[in-house]
């Protein structure tokens, strides 16, 4: 028992430091969205697909401590408790919701093709649409205007949602 807690706390801290290393990834900013295109959420999936549902939260928990605390852990070297009441806030709460949605949802499939609908409907189309609520309560922008914006992600959020799942595959981990 203390071998596979071993494991587990082994593997959950390489997914943390593989998701806090993608912040060196530039984001794109999109002139007409506060909010920017990053790669940063394909982190966040692949968390939520390897590991059990316990340890994605305390992964992802963990993750959103350090950017309140202020660590520059967020895409663009960003981090601060104000980027929890900003255009990304909707984001960074989806982040745990979805991923704990997703980790226990995906859980009982060794399907690929089921593993790939499922991320996509919990990350492309529930990710996106828990940020244009943030949006829509931050910025003030109307909630339909808010999500046609924030649907700008679904294609990229689409691809990450296939990439992440063949990585999963792949890798066949046992939660």
């Amino acid at each position: 028992m203390r071998n596979q807690t071993t494991n587990m706390i082994t593997r959950a801290a390489l997914l943390l430091a593989f998701l806090i290393a993608m912040a060196f990834i530039p984001p794109i900013n999109l002139g007409f969205l506060p909010v920017p295109l990053a790669v940063q959420s394909f982190g966040i999936v692949l968390i939520s697909l390897l590991l059990p549902l316990q340890w994605v939260f305390y992964t992802i928990g963990s993750f959103l401590i350090l950017v309140l605390l202020g660590v520059p852990v967020l895409t663009g070297m960003r981090g601060g408790a104000g980027l929890f009441v900003g255009p990304t806030a909707g984001y960074l709460i989806g982040y745990l919701l979805c991923s704990l949605i997703l980790a226990w949802w995906s859980n009982d499939t060794d399907e690929l093709w089921i593993t790939i609908f499922k991320t996509f409907l919990v990350t492309a189309l529930g990710l996106n649409f828990i940020g244009a609520i943030g949006m829509h309560f931050t910025t003030g922008v109307n909630l339909p205007k808010a999500i046609m914006l924030c649907s700008v992600f679904i294609i990229g959020d689409t691809l990450k949602s296939i990439v992440a799942s063949l990585v999963w595959q792949r890798l066949k981990i046992r939660r």
